[in-house]
């Protein structure tokens, strides 16, 4: 088992593993992932396992070689699988064969909560002020309007103020649209999971103004998200498969 540079490269962090589960390769940013998610996705004597679910691993990789014994191209032939953890939204997982189909398993690991938006770039796609952007991040990150006031020490119809000039300076109608952009804008970011500071609950510990700890990043931090073509490509696999989920079709 070892690291590869080309899996390094990829848009999501990366295992290559045979078709029993053995890492053939590694990502080191699939090394944070499987760190931060022992619970659900370990490493015994160099195969991949799913301790909750035994079995579910073995079952999503047969998938992935009936797949590619099809012959469909890499984008086609790719099997999804979700890990739920305790107080933490799932950890996802999308494979495929490799291409060509040598038996192997190219799969992208995607932690939703590693996730975050950088107030700095909505302040400056949107004109947003401070405290609007402060409280676009606490509904992007599902707070409530009261808990979104009590995090931030203001009043409820202050926070309501905030969200009626978030709707019109977006150009959203309803709520539901405005995070559907916020988490589709440039402003989105990867956080590696193992640098999210978390409590012992397994929640991300919040500072000051009741926001996550990670959610606002320094500047000039590399931490967001490509697009597609500014993606490095390979040969002997299919990237465009890969897309975090803010960008997805």
């Amino acid at each position: 088992m070892h690291r590869s540079p080309d899996l390094d490269h990829w848009p999501l962090p990366a295992l290559l593993l045979d078709r029993r589960g053995r890492i053939l390769r590694r990502s080191e940013r699939a090394d944070a992932v499987l760190a931060a998610n022992a619970e659900v996705l370990q490493v015994a004597d160099g195969r991949l396992l799913t301790p909750q679910a035994p079995a579910l691993l073995d079952t999503h990789l047969a998938r992935i070689a009936a797949l590619a014994m099809q012959a469909a191209p890499p984008a086609a032939a790719s099997a999804a699988l979700a890990l739920h953890r305790p107080g933490r939204l799932p950890l996802t997982l999308r494979s495929q064969p490799w291409w060509p189909p040598t038996g192997a398993v190219l799969m992208g690991l995607c932690d939703p909560q590693a996730y975050t938006l950088c107030e700095a770039t909505l302040q400056a796609l949107f004109d947003l002020t401070v405290a609007e952007a402060r409280v676009a991040a606490a509904v992007a990150d599902g707070l409530s309007t009261a808990e979104i006031a009590l995090s931030l020490s203001v009043q409820v119809n202050t926070v309501q103020a905030h969200l009626k000039r978030l709707l019109a300076k977006t150009g959203t109608a309803r709520q539901a649209r405005l995070v559907s952009l916020l988490w589709r804008s440039v402003a989105a970011q990867y956080q590696e999971p193992g640098s999210i500071p978390r409590n012992e609950g397994g929640a991300p510990k919040r500072g000051a103004g009741g926001l996550p700890i990670w959610a606002t990043t320094a500047p000039g931090a590399d931490t967001t998200l490509r697009p597609t073509s500014e993606r490095s490509t390979a040969a002997d696999g299919d990237l465009a498969a890969f897309h975090p989920p803010s960008l997805a079709d």
